[in-house]
């Protein structure tokens, strides 16, 4: 779903960056993830990344480190960035991160909070790569909320399409992060579950051709039809993974 959005923000904008003709060889390393490295180090490290023949940085750009309030976004730190870049002859590799959703959308979306299979509510959390809030992110099944995550990657494509380090963007990275774990599985909220009951509507046809196959013979109506908690490698966990990476 992430890839689509910001696949359709590129395309929409005619955004997408041609590959430098000079990169025979990328060399590089991630650097900026908002908390870290510290501010003081950063024209240090690139002049000495430079000097070393590095060529590539890849950044960390946060929904919940940069849209500080609904529609205000902070650029500051990643403008620094991509101007360090320019400057030691380096191109950037621009990583969206709809995976940390603002806080404020936590208090705004909260039917949009991921549920756990075992009816959690996901919160919002420090990563435990980056120390910045909004971690995992909220449901992008919720249209709302949706909306305002391609809000915010068209103005992220707008910013930096034409700057002379932009290199190329990591459309949708670690696209299983948002799984939970084995224990705890998700996203099941209501939102979520409607299109697996849409997406079943057309693979199956009928209750009763769903019915069989899942070998779950008393639905009297779709919307008895629920995604499995137990995860026991029958048909129904097949369709509720195959579905969920869809």
């Amino acid at each position: 779903m992430k890839k689509l959005i910001l696949v359709l923000a590129l395309a929409l904008l005619g955004a997408v960056p041609a590959v430098a003709e000079d990169l025979v060889f990328p060399y590089g390393a991630v650097y900026f993830r908002k908390s870290n490295p510290p501010e003081e180090d950063w024209e240090r490290d690139h002049k000495t990344a430079a000097e070393v023949g590095m060529n590539v940085m890849r950044h960390w750009y946060m929904w919940s480190a940069i849209e500080v309030e609904p529609g205000k976004y902070d650029w500051r730190n990643y403008d620094r960035m991509m101007e360090l870049e320019a400057q030691n002859g380096i191109r950037v590799v621009i990583t969206e991160m709809i995976t940390a959703a603002p806080e404020w959308a936590f208090e705004k979306y909260p039917h949009a909070r991921f549920l756990g299979s075992d009816d959690t509510v996901v919160h919002s959390s420090i990563s435990g790569s980056s120390a910045v809030g909004g971690f995992p992110g909220l449901c992008l099944d919720n249209e709302d909320v949706r909306a305002k995550a391609e809000k915010f990657l068209v103005a992220l494509v707008v910013r930096y399409r034409d700057h002379p380090a932009t290199l190329c963007y990591d459309l949708w990275n670690e696209n299983s992060f948002r799984g939970g774990s084995s224990s705890q599985m998700y996203c099941f909220c209501e939102a979520t579950q409607k299109k697996f009951r849409e997406w079943l509507k057309k693979k199956y046809g009928t209750l009763e051709v769903l019915g069989r196959a899942w070998h779950r013979y008393s639905y009297a109506s779709w919307d008895n039809v629920r995604p499995t908690r137990n995860f026991s490698g029958y048909p129904e966990s097949l369709d509720w993974v195959h579905v969920d990476h869809l």
